[in-house]
């Protein structure tokens, strides 16, 4: 379903403590912009299993590289769900891996209410802007300190416009 959207605002960021998160996805390489395919054959799966009927599984982007020392080619990211704790015992599907995010002290978080087109945006404004405005710095980008999406109302789910939560741990710009 396109988005009708004309804008999209960006709900004020702030600074969360997050705990350890689990996911399941497929890990993917290159541009951003190539996980389309990936993300079909994630919702396959998690149509063929029922995933999406278990409350609070979201899709979400993880970013599992620094991006800004990567080249677009070398990127690596996943495709994934969201797996809240409440379903801690479900087994990883046939096809997807799990992926588990270690819960950061500090992250800096921003909903994005609007077309998934903006994402890049908002992404700038949060890491570029405003963390360093608080005195922060975004932690290195890896699989210890994921920055990371999640598709809290989506668009793939008849949501317009979509809302998208962002994730980037952070840290003191002196680096502690």
């Amino acid at each position: 379903m396109a988005s009708t959207s004309s804008s999209a605002s960006s709900v004020f960021p702030k600074i969360i403590s997050t705990t350890t998160q689990r996911f399941f996805g497929i890990v993917g390489h290159g541009p951003f912009d190539t996980c389309g395919p990936l993300f079909n054959k994630l919702t396959d799966i998690a149509k063929q299993q029922q995933l999406f009927s278990l409350e609070g599984v979201k899709r979400a982007m993880l970013v599992l590289c620094h991006v800004p020392t990567t080249d677009k080619e070398d990127l690596e990211w996943a495709v994934s769900l969201l797996i809240p704790e409440q379903h801690k015992e479900l087994k990883v599907p046939d096809g997807l891996e799990e992926i588990i995010v270690p819960g950061h002290a500090r992250v800096a978080t921003s909903l994005l209410v609007g077309p998934y087109e903006e994402l890049p945006k908002a992404w700038g404004s949060l890491v570029m802007e405003w963390i360093p405005s608080q005195g922060l710095k975004p932690i290195e980008g890896s699989r210890q300190a994921v920055q990371y999406e999640v598709y809290a109302k989506a668009r793939e789910d008849g949501h317009d416009p979509p809302e998208t939560q962002l994730y980037c741990p952070v840290q003191d710009q002196d680096g502690e």
